[in-house]
């Protein structure tokens, strides 16, 4: 079992046992890169570095959709694992825009874990549609729609992808079962499939966006990515109060951006 897979399983007990969550922020130590006085440009903008995150202009809505349901859970204190790009190593890249937003809500019974009887439990999903323009590695085509379900397992603070906005975003096949079924596949009961096989590969990262000028707005984790001529990006704003990733953020050209997932991909 991979870590992701564990640290999935890990989690979802935890919230069964406690019936609650909590964000946390994440707690990895990295320096930012020190990129100054570097510019990059296209036809339409000339970038010079630190560049504001203000001055950005990205495509949608403005607004991150925040799943309802999960103001209604409780608290519990669970620090997750930072992201690594060593994590979508046999993961699907498909780049596109998120055309819909939505949420859902599984309901279930499980054996009750101290005494007998049954326990009710439910598991929150944010649900995107996706339109691919571009299939970078995987199995996937341009023109092609396709659900993604990022489960809500009960610890950390997620980044949701906005309706309208423009990603590149690594992927993976889920399987067909929500993620409690790590525990009691064959005696659970309710509703006990997934929307859709394919998930983000890390939600508590923030996806790889595209700015209407062509450029790419990430964070420093994708250290193969972050070519000398990427550009520093301040003030970042996270709907929800994020503040981890608020100086980690970089903006690329896509000239540049194209070579260095290039060699990404290839590895």
């Amino acid at each position: 079992m991979n870590f992701k897979k564990m640290f999935i399983l890990t989690m979802t007990f935890i919230f069964l046992l406690s019936g609650c969550t909590k964000k946390t922020e994440l707690k990895k130590k990295t320096d930012t890169p020190n990129k100054t006085e570097t510019s990059c440009s296209t036809e339409e903008t000339n970038y010079s570095s630190p560049v504001a995150y203000s001055s950005l202009s990205f495509y949608g809505d403005k607004k991150t959709f925040i799943p309802s349901q999960s103001a209604n859970q409780s608290l519990v204190t669970v620090d997750i694992a930072p992201f690594y790009e060593s994590y979508t190593e046999n993961c699907d890249f498909i780049e596109g825009v998120i055309t819909n937003v939505y949420e859902k809500c599984y309901e279930y019974t499980l054996p009750a874990t101290k005494s007998e009887g049954t326990a009710h439990a439910y598991t929150i999903s944010v649900i995107y549609e996706f339109e691919i323009e571009k299939s970078r590695r995987g199995k996937h085509k341009a023109g092609e729609r396709i659900l993604i379900e990022d489960m809500q397992i009960g610890c950390g603070e997620q980044f949701y992808m906005k309706k309208g906005h423009k990603y590149l975003v690594p992927i993976e096949n889920a399987g067909d079962d929500i993620a409690i079924f790590g525990l009691n596949a064959d005696k659970a009961k309710g509703e006990t499939k997934r929307q859709t096989p394919y998930t983000t590969v890390y939600p508590y990262h923030p996806q790889i966006e595209i700015t209407k000028n062509g450029y790419y707005f990430f964070s420093n984790d994708w250290e193969s990515l972050a070519a000398e001529n990427a550009l520093k990006v301040t003030d970042v704003e996270f709907d929800g109060g994020s503040v981890y990733y608020k100086d980690r953020m970089l903006l690329l050209d896509s000239e540049s951006f194209e070579e260095n997932i290039k060699k990404l991909l290839s590895k």
